[in-house]
């Protein structure tokens, strides 16, 4: 800046004075890298996939022939010479399955052996994340209740996440131990095994399970697995998330990137040492 470009008031002098910090290159570009890692963290969260599963907390459902129960057995079954049916959209049970939907806030449900009630039924009340409930028996009639799941990403990381809780039939006795089996694909975990005390309810626990997808498309299982008499799993939010590649291939760049960025700092560090 010359004299006669300066501001009103400045002498040049003082101007003379004034330091120039000088910026390595190499943080200059370290704050690049991690500006793009944030970038794409944050249009992660703004553009996440969507919740891949179909009606997760189980609230499309219908009974045919209808009757007054909003809460019932899935699958085909017959009560009193009537054949029933009992679905939800987007899930699928196998013959014989021991499965009900329970309308939130309900524990009484109609089925193959006309109602069943679950105990301690207010302490149920509602999922953490809304909507209706599955009540699978973990020991009687236990198959898989699934859902093909599509939109996912070859080799990253899908998480999958639900609610769920142990409970038991009314009128039962004895104590029960209870887990859910948990399958994407050919990949299986289970969640904690949970010890339950004669006519109580374990309260609501949230899980979350990752799975690595070796298709596009897969299926979503969930078993109810339990010993007693009889030991009822609860289900509900039940969901999918696998990233978009670009935000995983932006985020894989940004981390070579500032490992590159070190070993130049580390050499770089290592040359002047070597000249004192």
């Amino acid at each position: 800046m010359t004299p006669r470009n300066l501001p009103p008031g400045v002498a040049p002098a003082l101007v003379a004075r004034v330091p120039v910090a000088r910026v390595p290159v190499a943080t200059v570009l370290a704050v690049m890298v991690l500006a793009v890692m944030v970038l794409a963290l944050t249009s992660g969260v703004a553009q996440a996939s969507p919740n891949l599963v179909l009606n997760g907390n189980f609230s499309q459902d219908s009974l045919t022939p209808a009757t007054s129960y909003t809460s019932f057995q899935l699958g085909s079954w017959s009560y009193n010479s009537t054949n029933y049916t009992g679905t939800a959209t987007g899930w699928t049970v196998a013959a014989g399955s021991y499965d009900y939907v329970f309308t939130a806030g309900t524990a009484t449900a109609f089925g193959q052996y006309n109602t069943l009630t679950l105990a301690s039924g207010s302490a149920i009340g509602t999922a953490p994340g809304g909507g209706n409930l599955l009540g699978a028996d973990g020991d009687f009639g236990s198959h898989p209740i699934t859902q093909t799941i599509s939109g996912l990403n070859v080799g990253a990381p899908a998480t999958v996440s639900f609610w769920w809780g142990a409970a038991q039939q009314s009128g039962a006795s004895g104590s029960t131990t209870q887990y859910w089996q948990v399958s994407l694909g050919s990949s299986t975990q289970d969640t904690t095994t949970y010890d339950l005390s004669e006519g109580s309810f374990s309260g609501w626990m949230q899980a979350t399970m990752t799975f690595i997808p070796t298709s596009t498309s897969e299926v979503l299982s969930f078993l109810a697995v339990g010993t007693g008499s009889p030991p009822f799993l609860l289900l509900s939010g039940v969901s999918v998330a696998s990233p978009e590649p670009g935000t995983l291939a932006v985020m894989l760049t940004g981390l070579a990137g500032l490992g590159l960025l070190s070993r130049r700092h580390r050499r770089s560090r290592t040359g002047r040492d070597a000249t004192v």
